[in-house]
């Protein structure tokens, strides 16, 4: 080994020597992003409301849904109230059942693989036309599982 290169080594500065607590985090043994109070700047800070969710964030979720219906051919409407988002979808007065089990199959794989930290209840509504509405909830609950009282 050339003694040369090891000189070069040994002179890397490494830009944390300064914040040894970054170290000693436990955050920082199990690969999870390290954010010092020096990161974060106060325009981050403005656009962020106090339940911990951006905008942005909540509208991109939101198109992502309405672009994965619209993929599988299913017509909805979205809504949200802060992280909760409400899924509608009219049927026909009389409609296939394979369109309905279509419905359901895709607010399973969407409750599954996109929303799984939230809640879900189904509901049947009708419009002032008397045509049936599918109602999806979906109610932002970190997925803890601590509301069922069993």
């Amino acid at each position: 080994m050339n003694l040369k290169k090891w000189k070069q080594f040994e002179d890397y500065d490494d830009p944390y020597d300064d914040d040894e607590s970054y170290y000693h985090d436990d955050d920082y043994l199990f690969g999870r992003p390290y954010y010092s109070s020096k990161d974060i700047s106060k325009d981050k800070k403005k656009n962020k409301f106090d339940d911990g969710y951006d905008d942005d964030d909540i509208n991109q979720l939101l198109d992502l849904l309405s672009n994965y219906f619209e993929n599988q051919g299913v017509d909805i409407q979205l809504e949200h109230d802060g992280l909760d988002i409400t899924i509608y979808h009219i049927l026909n007065k009389k409609d296939k059942l394979s369109t309905v089990t279509k419905v359901f199959n895709i607010v399973k794989k969407v409750k599954k693989d996109i929303l799984p930290q939230y809640d879900s209840e189904f509901e049947l509504w009708e419009t002032k036309d008397k045509l049936p509405i599918l109602n999806f909830t979906f109610t932002y609950n970190e997925g803890l599982g601590d509301d069922n009282p069993f």
